[in-house]
């Protein structure tokens, strides 16, 4: 997703809004594949404030997971807040204070800034580790697979691990 500055970068303290949609393909994230079930949106303003570009917005869609627990498919709603400052290359200082300028924002050139990086990090840094598909999930059995959220399995629950079957002695001994 692509903005146009031009305008901002001859006017400060102006402001423009954006509304962009775009489908996307599906991004990787550690083992996980997510798939974009709806376009991600982005709303908001950009504005020149002092020598920066801020983007400032929302970001929406929805994306398909698989639930840490059942590893079945589902749904997730992302909104999340976008807050990025961006900072032309002729603007970044010389020496070591154009370093700290470097690390503090997102160096530009053109005309343009993209906001693509920036949305995908917002996206995957609000996203929880191991996302579940309710609150509620029981998962699978350990020890046949059976998805639990389906019914219950026959696997015995009485069970104990050997190395523990002492301890139970010691529960019928008092």
């Amino acid at each position: 997703m692509e903005i146009d500055v031009s305008q901002l970068l001859k006017a400060p303290g102006q402001a423009i809004a954006l509304a962009f949609e775009e489908q996307w393909v599906p991004l990787e994230f550690g083992q996980e594949k997510l798939e974009f079930v709806k376009p991600v949106s982005v709303s908001g303003t950009a504005a020149k404030v002092g020598r920066l570009i801020q983007v400032k917005g929302e970001i929406r869609t929805e994306i398909r997971r698989q639930c840490g627990r059942c590893l079945e498919p589902y749904t997730f709603p992302l909104e999340v807040p976008l807050e990025v400052e961006y900072l032309p290359l002729h603007e970044v200082a010389e020496g070591p204070a154009g370093q700290e300028d470097r690390d503090k924002f997102t160096i530009f050139t053109g005309k343009a800034v993209f906001l693509d990086t920036e949305i995908k990090a917002a996206m995957v840094l609000d996203l929880p580790i191991s996302g579940l598909c309710q609150e509620s999930c029981k998962g699978l059995c350990p020890k046949c697979g059976q998805n639990l959220n389906e019914g219950e399995c026959q696997c015995p629950r009485g069970e104990i691990d050997p190395r523990l079957a002492v301890l139970q002695k010691l529960l019928k001994e008092v």
